[in-house]
């Protein structure tokens, strides 16, 4: 008799999302990663600026599309876009590319709600073929303790109102930014607040942690949408998703 195990939403998932984190995967191993786990990956992002760096750029791009997996650039890219150069040439950059998601951020430079809803607005008023993602929250922990629940739900209904598709809760890499305190504990009780005024299947909450993972996926089930995740944990956030290791063993909830 086979096991009962929480039902994952398949491929083209609205929902269910996990988007790794790309820091430089090689181009022959993403190839062979990619043919044995293509099914469990939503979308792919290009880490901090990194894509502006990263060999074979265009030829790994082109495979993550080949296997279905929808390709994203750091918003500390389109920040760096942002304060040297335009948007329009940001986006331009993204088409030449073959990227066709872009995230609008604030992590690490000042860029106020209103001027981020002006240009989602703008992209998605001149360039039909982008899905755009908001961020809300700092890179900066420091920065971060001041931000009150009402702001963070006030950015992310804006965002959602500009016509984001998803917006992802900013945890960085290390999970010591944004969401996440200095000393890496959540700040509960604004995320209470977000969960409570925002369906989190509309968010992507970052999640580089195993011990992050496994919080929102007993919290919210087998199909929360989870991001910064690494490459190489790709099993284990599966496992744990369908209570496959102990941290979510008892976890039931689809």
């Amino acid at each position: 008799m086979p096991l009962k195990l929480p039902v994952r939403v398949q491929k083209l998932r609205k929902y269910g999302l996990t988007a790794i984190m790309d820091l430089g995967l090689p181009l022959g191993y993403l190839e062979s990663y990619l043919k044995d786990y293509n099914q469990l990956i939503d979308i792919a992002k290009f880490g901090i600026g990194s894509a502006l760096v990263v060999p074979h750029l265009h030829e790994k791009v082109k495979l993550y599309k080949d296997f279905g997996v929808n390709v994203c650039f750091g918003g500390t890219l389109f920040e760096k876009f942002f304060y040297q150069s335009s948007i329009d040439s940001y986006c331009d950059y993204l088409s030449f590319c073959g990227v066709d998601w872009i995230e609008v951020s604030a992590g690490t430079i000042n860029i106020d709600i209103e001027r981020r809803v002006e240009i989602i607005e703008s992209i998605l008023k001149k360039y039909k073929h982008f899905t755009v993602v908001g961020e809300v929250g700092s890179k900066s922990s420091k920065e971060a303790d001041t931000m009150t629940d009402k702001q963070w739900i006030n950015e992310i209904k804006r965002l959602q109102g500009a016509g984001c598709s998803y917006v992802i809760i900013e945890a960085r890499a290390t999970g010591m930014g944004g969401i996440f305190r200095e000393d890496g504990t959540l700040r509960a009780d604004i995320f209470d607040a977000i969960v409570e005024s925002c369906n989190h299947r509309d968010l992507i909450i970052e999640a580089p942690t195993h011990q992050n993972q496994a919080y929102f996926i007993n919290r919210f089930g087998a199909n929360v949408n989870l991001g910064n995740i690494v490459p190489d944990d790709i099993i284990v956030v599966e496992s744990l998703r369908q209570g496959l290791r102990s941290e979510t063993f008892f976890n039931t909830m689809e």
